[in-house]
């Protein structure tokens, strides 16, 4: 099992299988991603503060956004 998400690119020139590039790097466990309806960002749970929460990230290198903050699973 994989501690950090990874994402998918390819080069749609290119025919070939796509290649893993690491996409979350916190020291605890990143799970259960999801892509947007539009394909631009993922969201993840993460226990990288000590509690499962919803983080939100987007493709284009942007920072991680926390969606919940309460803790509850």
């Amino acid at each position: 099992f994989m501690p950090y998400i990874k994402s998918l690119t390819t080069d749609p020139n290119k025919p070939r299988p796509p290649r893993t590039a690491q996409f979350t790097t916190s020291k605890g466990l990143d799970m259960h991603p999801s892509f947007s309806p539009d394909s631009s960002s993922l969201v993840f749970a993460s226990d990288k503060n000590g509690k499962f929460e919803l983080y939100i990230r987007q493709f284009d290198g942007g920072r991680e956004i926390p969606v919940t903050s309460d803790g509850k699973q």
